[in-house]
Protein backbone atom coordinates (compact mmCIF):
# COMPACT_ATOMS: atom_id res chain seq x y z
CA UNK A 1 0.00 0.00 0.00
CA UNK A 2 1.13 3.65 -0.34
CA UNK A 3 0.29 6.96 -0.02
CA UNK A 4 -1.57 9.43 -1.61
CA UNK A 5 0.06 12.68 -2.60
CA UNK A 6 1.37 14.74 0.00
CA UNK A 7 2.07 18.78 0.63
CA UNK A 8 4.88 20.36 -1.57
CA UNK A 9 5.19 17.81 -4.10
CA UNK A 10 5.27 18.70 -7.67
CA UNK A 11 1.52 18.56 -9.25
CA UNK A 12 0.46 17.91 -12.71
CA UNK A 13 -2.10 19.70 -14.61
CA UNK A 14 -5.03 20.64 -12.65
CA UNK A 15 -7.60 18.90 -15.04
CA UNK A 16 -5.94 15.56 -14.51
CA UNK A 17 -5.07 16.28 -10.48
CA UNK A 18 -8.19 16.93 -9.89
CA UNK A 19 -9.40 13.30 -11.34
CA UNK A 20 -11.10 14.56 -14.25
CA UNK A 21 -9.45 12.43 -16.78
CA UNK A 22 -9.03 14.22 -20.13
CA UNK A 23 -11.10 11.74 -22.19
CA UNK A 24 -8.71 12.77 -25.34
CA UNK A 25 -5.66 10.35 -23.27
CA UNK A 26 -7.96 7.46 -22.43
CA UNK A 27 -7.79 5.95 -26.36
CA UNK A 28 -5.60 3.02 -26.11
CA UNK A 29 -1.70 4.42 -26.33
CA UNK A 30 -1.68 3.56 -29.95
CA UNK A 31 -4.24 6.68 -30.91
CA UNK A 32 -2.17 8.97 -28.52
CA UNK A 33 0.66 11.69 -29.62
CA UNK A 34 3.24 9.08 -31.55
CA UNK A 35 6.45 11.45 -30.76
CA UNK A 36 5.29 12.29 -27.23
CA UNK A 37 4.89 8.61 -26.45
CA UNK A 38 8.24 7.47 -28.33
CA UNK A 39 10.09 10.60 -25.77
CA UNK A 40 9.27 9.68 -22.43
CA UNK A 41 9.04 5.83 -23.58
CA UNK A 42 13.02 6.80 -24.75
CA UNK A 43 13.73 8.37 -21.50
CA UNK A 44 12.01 5.43 -19.10
CA UNK A 45 14.71 3.04 -20.65
CA UNK A 46 17.74 5.19 -20.58
CA UNK A 47 16.85 6.15 -16.67
CA UNK A 48 16.94 2.35 -16.32
CA UNK A 49 19.79 1.90 -17.98
CA UNK A 50 21.59 4.61 -15.94
CA UNK A 51 20.08 3.32 -12.42
CA UNK A 52 23.26 1.46 -11.13
CA UNK A 53 27.22 0.49 -12.09
CA UNK A 54 29.45 3.32 -13.78
CA UNK A 55 26.87 4.83 -15.64
CA UNK A 56 24.93 6.10 -13.19
CA UNK A 57 28.55 7.38 -11.46
CA UNK A 58 29.07 9.28 -14.71
CA UNK A 59 25.78 10.50 -15.09
CA UNK A 60 25.53 11.73 -10.83
CA UNK A 61 29.03 13.45 -11.35
CA UNK A 62 28.73 15.10 -14.45
CA UNK A 63 25.29 16.12 -13.45
CA UNK A 64 23.05 14.66 -16.34
CA UNK A 65 21.50 12.27 -13.89
CA UNK A 66 19.80 15.50 -12.10
CA UNK A 67 19.07 17.28 -15.11
CA UNK A 68 17.62 14.10 -17.59
CA UNK A 69 15.77 13.23 -13.72
CA UNK A 70 14.06 16.91 -13.96
CA UNK A 71 13.19 16.72 -17.54
CA UNK A 72 11.89 12.75 -17.72
CA UNK A 73 9.81 14.25 -14.37
CA UNK A 74 8.47 17.60 -16.39
CA UNK A 75 7.39 15.67 -19.10
CA UNK A 76 5.43 13.17 -17.17
CA UNK A 77 3.39 15.48 -15.47
CA UNK A 78 2.71 17.86 -18.29
CA UNK A 79 1.03 14.53 -19.80
CA UNK A 80 -0.50 13.02 -16.79
CA UNK A 81 0.17 9.93 -17.48
CA UNK A 82 2.75 6.93 -17.27
CA UNK A 83 2.97 4.51 -20.15
CA UNK A 84 4.26 1.20 -18.60
CA UNK A 85 4.75 -2.39 -20.44
CA UNK A 86 4.00 -5.13 -17.93
CA UNK A 87 4.52 -9.06 -18.66
CA UNK A 88 3.86 -7.62 -22.45
CA UNK A 89 0.51 -5.29 -21.57
CA UNK A 90 0.62 -1.98 -22.05
CA UNK A 91 -1.29 0.00 -18.64
CA UNK A 92 -1.33 3.57 -18.44
CA UNK A 93 -1.39 4.98 -14.75
CA UNK A 94 -2.32 8.78 -13.83
CA UNK A 95 0.53 10.37 -12.58
CA UNK A 96 -0.13 13.51 -10.46
CA UNK A 97 3.11 14.11 -8.49
CA UNK A 98 6.83 13.08 -8.53
CA UNK A 99 6.32 10.74 -5.81
CA UNK A 100 4.15 8.58 -8.38
CA UNK A 101 6.35 8.88 -11.10
CA UNK A 102 8.93 7.26 -8.74
CA UNK A 103 6.53 4.78 -7.57
CA UNK A 104 5.54 3.64 -10.95
CA UNK A 105 9.22 3.30 -11.97
CA UNK A 106 9.84 1.16 -8.85
CA UNK A 107 7.87 -1.79 -11.42
CA UNK A 108 11.91 -2.55 -12.79
CA UNK A 109 12.92 -3.54 -9.72
CA UNK A 110 9.70 -5.67 -9.30
CA UNK A 111 10.04 -6.90 -12.80
CA UNK A 112 10.42 -10.25 -12.57
CA UNK A 113 7.65 -10.70 -9.45
CA UNK A 114 4.47 -8.91 -11.46
CA UNK A 115 5.70 -11.28 -14.89
CA UNK A 116 5.65 -14.55 -13.01
CA UNK A 117 2.18 -13.51 -11.16
CA UNK A 118 0.57 -12.81 -14.35
CA UNK A 119 2.44 -15.65 -16.41
CA UNK A 120 0.89 -18.29 -14.12
CA UNK A 121 -2.92 -16.98 -14.96
CA UNK A 122 -5.41 -19.49 -16.59
CA UNK A 123 -8.85 -19.34 -17.86
CA UNK A 124 -11.34 -19.54 -15.00
CA UNK A 125 -8.95 -18.08 -12.51
CA UNK A 126 -9.87 -15.99 -9.17
CA UNK A 127 -7.20 -13.08 -8.61
CA UNK A 128 -7.25 -11.80 -5.38
CA UNK A 129 -4.78 -8.68 -5.17
CA UNK A 130 -3.95 -8.18 -1.90
CA UNK A 131 -2.51 -4.88 -1.09
CA UNK A 132 -3.55 -3.50 -4.29
CA UNK A 133 -2.28 0.26 -4.23
CA UNK A 134 -2.78 1.98 -7.05
CA UNK A 135 -3.61 -1.10 -9.37
CA UNK A 136 -0.31 -2.11 -10.94
CA UNK A 137 -0.66 -6.06 -10.89
CA UNK A 138 -4.76 -5.93 -11.64
CA UNK A 139 -4.98 -3.62 -14.24
CA UNK A 140 -2.04 -5.62 -15.95
CA UNK A 141 -3.63 -8.92 -14.89
CA UNK A 142 -6.96 -7.37 -16.53
CA UNK A 143 -5.46 -6.90 -19.55
CA UNK A 144 -4.01 -9.81 -20.10
CA UNK A 145 -7.40 -11.51 -18.87
CA UNK A 146 -8.67 -9.86 -21.82
CA UNK A 147 -6.99 -12.77 -24.08
CA UNK A 148 -8.33 -15.59 -21.62
CA UNK A 149 -12.29 -17.00 -20.85
CA UNK A 150 -13.65 -16.38 -17.35
CA UNK A 151 -10.63 -14.84 -15.35
CA UNK A 152 -11.92 -12.59 -12.06
CA UNK A 153 -9.73 -9.86 -10.28
CA UNK A 154 -10.61 -8.50 -7.14
CA UNK A 155 -8.05 -5.85 -5.80
CA UNK A 156 -8.03 -5.41 -2.18
CA UNK A 157 -6.96 -1.72 -0.94
CA UNK A 158 -8.51 0.24 2.21
CA UNK A 159 -6.62 3.34 2.08
CA UNK A 160 -8.55 5.86 0.61
CA UNK A 161 -5.76 7.76 -1.58
CA UNK A 162 -4.61 4.36 -2.65
CA UNK A 163 -8.39 3.68 -3.55
CA UNK A 164 -9.36 6.51 -5.05
CA UNK A 165 -5.71 6.53 -7.54
CA UNK A 166 -6.87 2.51 -8.05
CA UNK A 167 -10.14 3.78 -9.53
CA UNK A 168 -9.11 6.50 -11.67
CA UNK A 169 -6.61 3.82 -12.91
CA UNK A 170 -9.26 1.35 -13.56
CA UNK A 171 -10.97 4.19 -15.63
CA UNK A 172 -8.60 5.72 -17.67
CA UNK A 173 -7.82 2.35 -18.95
CA UNK A 174 -11.40 1.04 -19.26
CA UNK A 175 -10.77 -2.55 -17.61
CA UNK A 176 -14.09 -2.44 -15.69
CA UNK A 177 -13.42 -6.35 -15.10
CA UNK A 178 -11.36 -5.43 -11.75
CA UNK A 179 -13.31 -5.44 -8.84
CA UNK A 180 -12.92 -2.93 -6.11
CA UNK A 181 -12.84 -3.87 -3.06
CA UNK A 182 -12.22 -1.31 -0.44
CA UNK A 183 -11.13 -3.42 2.53
CA UNK A 184 -8.16 -5.32 4.13
CA UNK A 185 -7.62 -9.26 4.43
CA UNK A 186 -7.10 -10.25 7.74
CA UNK A 187 -7.66 -13.38 10.27
CA UNK A 188 -11.46 -12.70 10.77
CA UNK A 189 -13.69 -9.64 10.00
CA UNK A 190 -14.31 -6.79 11.91
CA UNK A 191 -12.16 -3.83 12.08
CA UNK A 192 -8.92 -2.60 12.55
CA UNK A 193 -6.44 0.56 12.47
CA UNK A 194 -4.50 1.84 9.88
CA UNK A 195 -1.65 3.81 10.29
CA UNK A 196 -0.48 5.88 7.90
CA UNK A 197 3.42 6.13 7.02
CA UNK A 198 4.67 9.88 6.33
CA UNK A 199 6.89 11.54 4.28
CA UNK A 200 7.09 12.66 0.67
CA UNK A 201 8.36 8.96 -0.34
CA UNK A 202 6.74 6.49 2.54
CA UNK A 203 5.38 4.81 -0.73
CA UNK A 204 3.76 1.41 0.48
CA UNK A 205 4.66 1.79 4.27
CA UNK A 206 0.93 1.85 5.50
CA UNK A 207 0.37 -1.18 8.14
CA UNK A 208 -1.97 -2.61 10.25
CA UNK A 209 0.10 -2.70 13.25
CA UNK A 210 2.11 0.96 14.91
CA UNK A 211 5.28 -0.45 14.87
CA UNK A 212 5.53 -0.92 10.87
CA UNK A 213 4.63 2.52 9.79
CA UNK A 214 6.53 5.48 10.36
CA UNK A 215 3.71 7.96 11.15
CA UNK A 216 1.33 8.25 14.24
CA UNK A 217 -1.41 8.81 12.50
CA UNK A 218 -4.50 6.37 12.07
CA UNK A 219 -7.83 5.64 10.24
CA UNK A 220 -10.17 2.90 11.15
CA UNK A 221 -10.38 0.47 8.28
CA UNK A 222 -12.74 -2.76 7.43
CA UNK A 223 -11.54 -5.89 7.51
CA UNK A 224 -12.70 -9.81 5.82
CA UNK A 225 -10.69 -12.84 5.66
CA UNK A 226 -10.61 -15.33 3.03
CA UNK A 227 -12.47 -18.15 4.79
CA UNK A 228 -15.42 -15.35 5.73
CA UNK A 229 -16.10 -15.04 2.51
CA UNK A 230 -16.04 -18.38 1.50
CA UNK A 231 -18.53 -19.12 3.67
CA UNK A 232 -20.70 -16.39 2.76
CA UNK A 233 -20.10 -17.59 -1.11
CA UNK A 234 -18.31 -15.03 -1.40
CA UNK A 235 -15.49 -15.22 -4.62
CA UNK A 236 -12.37 -17.31 -3.30
CA UNK A 237 -9.04 -16.90 -4.82
CA UNK A 238 -7.19 -19.77 -6.89
CA UNK A 239 -4.07 -17.06 -6.81
CA UNK A 240 -3.03 -14.45 -4.51
CA UNK A 241 -0.73 -11.63 -4.66
CA UNK A 242 -0.26 -10.41 -0.52
CA UNK A 243 1.83 -7.26 -0.29
CA UNK A 244 0.74 -5.87 2.69
CA UNK A 245 3.64 -4.57 5.19
CA UNK A 246 4.37 -7.48 7.76
CA UNK A 247 0.38 -8.69 7.86
CA UNK A 248 1.15 -11.48 5.24
CA UNK A 249 0.59 -14.24 8.24
CA UNK A 250 -2.82 -12.38 9.63
CA UNK A 251 -4.01 -12.08 5.50
CA UNK A 252 -2.75 -16.59 5.40
CA UNK A 253 -4.77 -17.40 8.53
CA UNK A 254 -7.82 -15.62 7.97
CA UNK A 255 -7.74 -18.21 4.68
CA UNK A 256 -6.50 -21.27 6.51
CA UNK A 257 -9.45 -23.22 5.54
CA UNK A 258 -9.73 -21.96 2.56
CA UNK A 259 -5.75 -23.16 1.66
CA UNK A 260 -6.46 -26.38 3.41
CA UNK A 261 -8.78 -27.39 0.98
CA UNK A 262 -6.49 -26.96 -1.82
CA UNK A 263 -8.43 -23.83 -3.22
CA UNK A 264 -5.84 -21.62 -3.76
CA UNK A 265 -2.97 -22.65 -6.28
CA UNK A 266 -0.46 -20.12 -6.24
CA UNK A 267 0.76 -17.94 -4.06
CA UNK A 268 2.88 -14.78 -4.50
CA UNK A 269 4.11 -13.15 -1.58
CA UNK A 270 6.04 -10.10 -0.18
CA UNK A 271 7.24 -11.05 2.90
CA UNK A 272 8.69 -8.40 5.09
CA UNK A 273 11.59 -10.09 6.97
CA UNK A 274 11.62 -8.75 10.14
CA UNK A 275 8.27 -7.09 10.24
CA UNK A 276 5.97 -10.02 10.18
CA UNK A 277 3.85 -8.99 13.50
CA UNK A 278 2.10 -12.34 13.92
CA UNK A 279 3.21 -13.62 17.10
CA UNK A 280 4.90 -16.61 16.81
CA UNK A 281 6.19 -16.39 12.99
CA UNK A 282 9.04 -15.13 10.82
CA UNK A 283 10.16 -15.89 7.16
CA UNK A 284 10.83 -19.48 7.89
CA UNK A 285 7.88 -20.38 9.90
CA UNK A 286 5.80 -18.96 7.24
CA UNK A 287 7.25 -20.93 4.99
CA UNK A 288 6.92 -23.99 7.06
CA UNK A 289 3.12 -23.12 8.06
CA UNK A 290 2.22 -22.91 4.18
CA UNK A 291 4.75 -26.48 3.15
CA UNK A 292 2.65 -28.19 6.06
CA UNK A 293 -0.78 -27.32 3.80
CA UNK A 294 1.01 -28.51 0.42
CA UNK A 295 2.88 -25.43 -0.84
CA UNK A 296 6.11 -25.60 -2.52
CA UNK A 297 8.65 -23.02 -2.70
CA UNK A 298 9.40 -22.67 -6.33
CA UNK A 299 11.12 -18.86 -6.32
CA UNK A 300 12.57 -16.86 -4.08
CA UNK A 301 14.53 -13.34 -4.85
CA UNK A 302 15.18 -10.53 -2.15
CA UNK A 303 14.06 -7.05 -2.80
CA UNK A 304 15.96 -4.39 -0.29
CA UNK A 305 14.40 -5.62 2.75
CA UNK A 306 11.64 -7.48 1.81
CA UNK A 307 11.90 -11.20 0.11
CA UNK A 308 9.57 -11.99 -3.09
CA UNK A 309 8.44 -15.43 -2.95
CA UNK A 310 6.37 -17.72 -5.10
CA UNK A 311 4.78 -21.03 -3.97
CA UNK A 312 2.70 -23.58 -5.71
CA UNK A 313 0.72 -25.94 -4.28
CA UNK A 314 1.55 -29.38 -4.94
CA UNK A 315 0.30 -31.29 -7.90
CA UNK A 316 -0.97 -28.14 -9.75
Amino acid sequence: MSSPNRAGDTVADPAVSAGTIDRRSKAHPASRSASATMLSDAMYRMKQRVRSGPARTIAHRTGLLGAGRAIYNRMLLRRGIARREICGQWVDFLVRSRFEITEIDGLFEERAFIDRCLSCLRDGDVLFDVGANIGIVSLAAARRAEEMRGVAIHAFEPEPGNLRRLQDNIELNELFTVNIEPVALGRQPGHAELYLAEGEFAGGSHAIARTQATGGRSIRIELDSVDNRARVGEAVPTVMKIDVEGAEMEVLLGGERTIAAGRVRELFIEVHAGRIFTEGFDPQRMQSWLEARGFELVWSRPRGTEIHQHYVLKGC
